[in-house]
């Protein structure tokens, strides 16, 4: 499928934007800082460095096969579950005690994906990772874990590439 001028321009349009949102109203990346001992593990996750959010999107969609699809897809999901904020966390109750936690851009809830990411060196806490996760997740599973916000970001169906 081949994504129009118009398209193309609509998305950087859109991802300096979001750079620029990002550059006035967050503080800088935790994942910027050196890890934390309980971050450090048999081994650490190597992440280039970036010079803005866009890059970051651009990059982890295409290492993960995702392409101009991905980002726009991840955009729309990240603006629905946090904002696109990198210090949001969601928490989950069940019958009046806390179930879960839901973490960083994409909320990846900690029940399930937590221990299963560290086996990968991943921290999902940690927005650097999340962030990465959340395009390999999207990779593999489609718009599945996040069909809890289908009605905010519309995608119903699946956009995995493996």
């Amino acid at each position: 499928m081949r994504i129009s001028v118009f398209h193309k321009l609509w998305l950087i349009l859109r991802i300096l934007l979001i750079t620029a949102f990002f550059l006035l109203n967050t503080t800088p990346l935790q994942a910027l800082e050196s890890p934390t001992a309980s971050e450090k593990g048999s081994f650490v996750v190597s992440t280039p460095i970036f010079n803005n959010f866009g890059e970051k999107l651009v990059f982890y969609s295409n290492k993960y096969g995702l392409g101009y699809q991905g980002i726009e897809t991840a955009i729309s999901i990240m603006r629905c579950e946090s904002g696109i904020r990198p210090d949001a966390i969601g928490t989950n109750y069940r019958k009046g005690k806390l179930h879960s936690k839901d973490w960083s851009y994409w909320q990846i809830n900690d029940k399930y994906w937590l221990d299963y990411y560290a086996k990968l060196g991943f921290n999902i806490k940690n927005p650097e990772h999340n962030l990465e996760v959340g395009f390999l997740l999207l990779s593999t599973d489609g718009v599945g874990p996040w069909s809890a916000s289908s009605k905010c970001h519309g995608f119903k169906r699946q956009l995995a590439v493996k």
